[in-house]
């Protein structure tokens, strides 16, 4: 068994029938520089330099030892051996086991028939040493200094050649055969004085005198235009013989030279990669693929199935695997071309050198292709007419580089992969590829790394599969590392996987990796020139950056200064090339392993994350406020943000970036130079998110409130903080942790002489000591708010603590005062704008209103206070006003109570509140469910008492003692006014 190795064009390795392959671009380097140099000793420094520069990385020379070894287990057999010797290597290969050796041979022993006037024979190995060219010298591979030098060698070995070969012709008489190929030579070496000469003399011969002169003036212009000389004398003397007509330029007899040179015997092409080692899944999509290549052409047209994906999803492995399931059906054979799309290290190929591959594939000989695009492109599909050929186009970059090769027989499958789904392409039958799911990623690790490593530990692999993302490409690397470090296991892979600033360093293998594959799309939007390309790049790094959960178009079109429909086309732009990805109408998100290839070219990411975050604080406060109104902002300068138009969306803002905002706080938390971000919002969000029952966010923005306050020393922020926790702990029914971190945050208060602080810690205690049932007590401190509230002119917040005034006096069953009260916190909270307190004020009169046995005028109110919450959003509101006006109904005899019932059930459960759908419960079946009994957590006591009647007299049966010892002066009277 031996290889054979091709130099002639892109690098390729065959053993026997198959192709070996080596896909990173520094080993296809290194190969072929050992082959260039074959059976002679190449020094490590020359290597490194030659595929470092003059200043490689202190790895380097690890990394060539890697590179060996792994070309030694592709390439080593009886032909061909890479050998360490002092200082260097060697690659010891015979004589004809690389096609430019071969090439060299051949045309030795042309030239040596030439000497011996054996023509004939001559030509034909010209002819076939051409034969071997299949595009440019070492077309795929990276050059450096002196691969460079070798590729311009060959190069200029094969005009030479090709022009011997075209004198052959002359001198076998075949002159009209040599006029068309000479035509399309000069046109790509205008500056060959030979080339025109060979030109000029087929011209003659064929009669054309006239065409002949005009090549001499054409060459005359080339020349003297580019390089500023006259033609030299041999093509000069040969102008000079065409005027005088001369006998000598005349071609000799064609029976006296002439033997045919045997015909090349064209064999189907077998171009297919080898299929992939390991392979699972993809039962649906290969399926459809070999359903959408089975069936009926259209009239002219070819089957087109078009594969796209992610970078690193497996497009090329599915494309491979089913070429091969297909492969005997098309017996005219199966050519395969990579169109480099992805490449990190060489360009796309252009489709016009596309065409000239697959027409060499097909056995057209390099000199009969002609240069001219259009006409090369119909030359490709007259070759392929009424053939049965499968072609595959891996890896394509966008449809124009596939247009061109694209056949008219209908006959002939094209199979093309391509990150961008390639829609422009009329006709094609689109697969779009997702990651694995998680028993593939698992089975593929497996066959990896091997079966009972994985058994052993599947909880561990189906971790590290998800931090892979469940990419082939990821999974790949991961195994290949595994199995490579048998000391390491699974758990620890995970755990190290998960730190983010290491993920991609692992993921990474030589030069094949997750971090160059994603890098690829990212570069040729940077270098496209198209305007939009620039701004998709620049969006995606900066976001990539920001490190958000998800986002709107809207903020692209901030952070880029651009109008929406621009906004709309750079997200559209970057949601096809998959570096997006739609997660909601409207909504985006970047997955975590582009997020950090992302972020790591975004040059100012500081600056970013500081700008986009303000932008998220800033939209905060101004969406609260528009629910809110009357509350202050954190600070005079948050005006970095947009103003929502109205309240409806100012609510929808804030709940389709909830969890974005809740991120954005967690990530500022611990950085001195971004906690006043975290501070910011839960500031605004405070007065929010108690309203809509989000008491799980607002207690992670607690946590990382206080984490922030802490961070940067601020004890008013820690107060705030305390006070939000105090808030999420009474929730829980916690009222003991409440208390205590409300007498911490009074403390810090009082000791800052922050009199808002102060005043909202004696708000939320108030509302502890109600559910406490220490109403009494609840009161007095709502009595020194309000003085304070009153007396910095915070009205907004006086209307609050008159309206939990009021239900405290309910409470007591003190009903005429508590109407007193919500009479005068009503047109409070009206005239402040405030939709959620209004509606808050207009059911809790309701209420108070049934408590009092009016259900007429108690039933208005709420039907007011329902269509205020629901339209509002305040879904702790909406469930009491529907629950009450059930109560009221039914006991007016009304059955339309039932769909109130329902209502409310529907709220409660919206809300995870089993009390409130006990309630529900319990006007429904006119019953006391024991979960109302027992139920430990904060009361709706109003409505309890309502539905329950129970004695207000039991009010002051604390369940739990309040602290013995309070801090100075917060301490609660039990005065009333």
């Amino acid at each position: 068994m031996a290889h054979t190795f091709s130099l002639l064009g892109p690098l390729s390795i065959h053993h026997d029938d198959r192709v070996v392959t080596v896909a990173a671009a520094k080993p296809r380097a290194l190969l072929a520089f050992l082959l260039l140099e074959a059976n002679r000793q190449v020094p490590t420094e020359r290597l490194i330099t030659e595929l470092w520069g003059e200043e490689p990385p202190r790895s380097a020379t690890a990394n060539l030892r890697t590179y060996i070894a792994g070309l030694r287990s592709r390439v080593e057999s009886p032909s061909a051996e890479i050998e360490t010797v002092r200082d260097g290597y060697v690659l010891r290969c015979a004589a004809d086991a690389c096609d430019a050796e071969v090439f060299r041979r051949t045309v030795s022993d042309g030239r040596h028939a030439r000497a011996a006037d054996d023509l004939p024979e001559a030509l034909a190995k010209l002819d076939q040493a051409i034969g071997l060219w299949r595009g440019r010298a070492l077309e795929d591979v990276p050059l450096g200094p002196r691969l460079v030098w070798h590729a311009e060698r060959l190069e200029a070995e094969r005009v030479e050649v090709f022009e011997d070969s075209m004198q052959l012709r002359l001198d076998l008489g075949h002159h009209a055969e040599v006029l068309t190929a000479m035509r399309r030579h000069v046109q790509t070496h205008p500056l060959r004085e030979r080339a025109h000469s060979l030109l000029m003399l087929a011209a003659y011969r064929s009669g054309d005198v006239a065409g002949a002169l005009k090549s001499f003036m054409a060459a005359r212009s080339v020349l003297r235009n580019q390089l500023g000389i006259e033609p030299g004398p041999e093509l000069s003397a040969l102008h000079r013989a065409i005027l005088r007509r001369d006998r000598d330029l005349a071609a000799p007899p064609v029976a006296a030279v002439r033997r045919e040179a045997p015909l090349r015997e064209v064999t189907p092409p077998r171009q297919l990669p080898a299929a992939p080692g390991t392979f699972v899944g993809r039962r649906e999509e290969i399926a459809t693929a070999l359903r959408l290549a089975r069936s009926a052409p259209a009239v002219g047209r070819p089957r087109l199935v078009a594969i796209s994906g992610r970078a690193g999803v497996g497009k090329s492995a599915l494309a491979r695997h089913i070429a091969h399931e297909l492969a005997d059906e098309f017996p005219d054979g199966q050519l395969y071309l990579n169109l480099q799309g992805a490449n990190p290290d060489l360009p796309p190929i252009p489709g016009t050198v596309a065409v000239h591959r697959l027409l060499q594939g097909l056995g057209v000989p390099a000199g009969d292709i002609p240069a001219a695009p259009a006409e090369a492109e119909a030359l490709l599909r007259s070759t392929v007419a009424d053939r049965s050929l499968m072609i595959v186009l891996d890896d394509a970059a966008y449809a124009h580089q596939v247009m061109p090769l694209l056949p008219a027989a209908p006959g002939c499958l094209v199979l093309i992969t391509s990150r961008a789904m390639p829609i422009e392409l009329d006709g094609a039958a689109h697969i779009r590829l997702a990651p694995l799911d998680p028993d593939c990623s698992a089975q593929l690790l497996s066959e990896i790394t091997g079966a009972e490593r994985v058994a052993a530990d599947l909880a561990s692999a189906r971790a590290v599969a998800e931090l892979c993302e469940h990419l082939p490409l990821a999974l790949r690397v991961t195994g290949a590392r595994l199995a490579a470090q048998p000391h390491r296991t699974l758990a620890d892979l995970s755990v190290r996987l998960a730190d983010e600033h290491h993920r991609l360093d692992l993921l990474e293998l030589g030069e094949a990796g997750v971090r160059s594959s994603l890098r690829v799309t990212l570069d040729q939007l940077r270098t496209s020139g198209d305007p939009v390309d620039v701004a998709a790049a620049t969006a995606f790094t900066r976001l990539s950056a920001a490190h958000l959960a998800t986002f709107s178009d809207v903020l692209v079109a901030r952070e880029l200064g651009l109008d929406a429909v621009a906004a709309e086309g750079v997200v559209d732009r970057l949601v096809t090339l998959h570096l997006l990805e739609p997660a909601g109408p409207g909504r985006f998100r970047i997955l975590d392993l582009l997020r950090l290839v992302g972020a790591e070219a975004c040059e100012d990411g500081a600056a970013v994350m500081g700008r986009i975050y303000s932008y998220y604080a800033a939209t905060a406060w101004h969406a609260v406020y528009l629910l809110r109104p009357g509350i202050p902002p954190p600070r005079t300068d948050l005006d970095s943000g947009v103003r929502p138009p109205d309240s409806d969306a100012a609510a929808a803002w804030l709940h389709a970036e909830m969890f974005t905002i809740l991120g954005v706080a967690r990530r500022c938390a611990d950085r001195p130079d971004l906690a006043h971000i975290t501070m910011d919002l839960l500031h605004c969000l405070t007065n929010y998110l108690p309203s809509r029952g989000h008491w799980a966010v607002l207690a992670d923005l607690s946590d990382a409130g206080l984490t922030a306050a802490e961070a940067v020393g601020d004890a008013r922020a820690r107060g705030l903080a305390l006070s939000a926790l105090a808030s999420v702990d009474r929730s829980r029914g916690d009222f003991e942790l409440a208390l205590n971190r409300l007498a911490q945050a009074y403390g810090i208060y009082v000791e800052a002489g922050y009199r808002p602080g102060t005043a909202a810690v004696l708000d939320w205690l108030a509302l502890v000591l109600t559910n406490l049932e220490q109403p009494q007590a609840a009161i007095g401190c709502l009595q020194r708010s309000l003085g304070i509230h009153l007396d910095l002119g915070r009205t907004a917040q006086a209307a609050t603590t008159l309206h939990n005034m009021a239900e405290a006096y309910a409470q007591l069953g003190r009903y005429p005062a508590a109407e007193r009260l919500l009479r005068r916190c009503l047109p409070m909270r009206r005239n402040a704008s405030d939709v959620l307190g209004e509606a808050c004020t207009t059911v809790v009169t309701g209420l108070v209103r049934a408590l009092r046995g009016d259900l007429r005028d108690a039933a208005a109110w709420l039907d007011a206070g329902l269509e205020q919450a629901t339209s509002s959003g305040y879904s702790e509101m909406e469930w009491e006003a529907a629950i009450t006006r059930a109560w009221v109904r039914l006991a007016a005899g009304d059955p339309s109570g039932v769909d109130d019932c329902k209502r409310a059930a529907d709220v409660a459960r919206r809300l995870g509140d089993r009390y409130r759908v006990a309630l529900v419960d319990a006007v429904h079946r006119r019953t006391v469910p024991d979960l109302v009994r027992a139920y430990r957590g904060p009361r709706s006591f109003l409505v309890e008492r309502l539905i329950l009647g129970a004695d207000p007299s039991a009010a002051g049966r604390g369940r739990i003692a309040t602290p013995s010892t309070w801090p100075t002066g917060m301490k609660p009277t039990d005065r009333e006014s």
